[in-house]
């Protein structure tokens, strides 16, 4: 089976044996309470018997945010996600399937302090998610009293607003992070629906709803400015990664410069190469003296 990118959420009933590699946050709900459960799975080769091919996985599992190492256990691979839930892991019937970009196992180091199983970010194994921003995505029933008010998730999206807008104000980052201002990614595009749905929707949503959205919000954009770091130039067309590093040489230049006339010559050349690239995600060549703190460069060189 294809990789899943992160934050896909998986049919319950799905065999694991189509899961191979993949980490999930799988939320299921018994009689009395509610279980978050990372699993990380892998197939191994089928056991050849004189009657039957056996293929078995192997599934690492523990509660988000608990202590202590997580426990293995050795499964069917043809067993389904909801009948693992059931019948090897907290019991009671699994709601959701959520695919993770990575885990951090929990510690019951005598020698350290203990760390607590997390999710963490794709590349950056010991930053993790705050749970809360787990929670979000797997959506689970709101708690009988709500914990965050709606001043504090509209100051968290404002936040993400700010930050998402000094990088797009960045002619550095812009370059280098171009896939974070291309909605035809998919975590970017996902970023960006997201954030209009907070725009339309707002106004009119209750306390926790309005406190889950946030931090979607949130969590979407720090996935989505995470990839942007990981691919960095190789999300530009081969064809234009040349001029691109060159354009990030010259905007180096000109912002560190205290030569009026080589940040002038710097800015120009940065202008030159973007220019013809037209990428619709990069800055427009007007634009970037005032982004670097230079004058506008107006229409017909005026």
């Amino acid at each position: 089976m294809p990789e899943l990118p992160p934050w896909t959420l998986v049919a319950t009933d799905a065999p694991i044996e189509r899961l191979s590699g993949h980490t999930l946050v799988l939320a299921s709900r018994g009689d009395a309470e509610s279980h978050v459960t990372v699993v990380k799975i892998v197939v191994g080769k089928p056991a050849r018997r004189i009657l039957t091919t056996t293929t078995h996985a192997r599934v690492t599992h523990a509660a988000l945010g608990e202590p202590g190492r997580p426990r293995s256990l050795r499964v069917p691979a043809w067993l389904r996600l909801d009948d693992l839930v059931r019948e090897r892991l907290s019991g009671g019937t699994l709601e959701q399937a959520l695919v993770v970009p990575g885990v951090r196992w929990g510690t019951g180091s005598l020698f350290r302090t203990a760390e607590a199983t997390a999710v963490t970010r794709t590349g950056a194994g010991e930053v993790a998610y705050d749970a809360s921003q787990i929670l979000a995505r797997l959506n689970p029933s709101a708690p009988a009293e709500d914990e965050h008010s709606p001043e504090a998730a509209r100051a968290r999206v404002d936040r993400v607003k700010e930050a998402f807008g000094a990088m797009k104000a960045d002619v550095l980052q812009r370059i280098e992070q171009s896939a974070l201002f291309d909605p035809h990614v998919p975590l970017t595009r996902q970023f960006q629906l997201l954030l209009m749905r907070w725009d339309d929707e707002q106004a009119t949503l209750g306390a926790t709803a309005l406190d889950r959205l946030s931090f979607e919000v949130e969590l979407a954009f720090d996935t989505a400015r995470d990839h942007a770091e990981t691919v960095g130039l190789r999300h530009l067309p081969s064809t234009a990664r040349p001029a691109a590093r060159r354009a990030l040489k010259g905007a180096r230049l000109a912002r560190r410069s205290t030569s009026e006339g080589e940040r002038e010559a710097a800015l120009t050349q940065v202008q030159r190469l973007l220019e013809p690239l037209a990428l619709y995600y990069l800055p427009a060549p007007e634009d970037v003296p005032g982004m670097l703190g230079g004058p506008r460069r107006l229409e017909g060189g005026q």
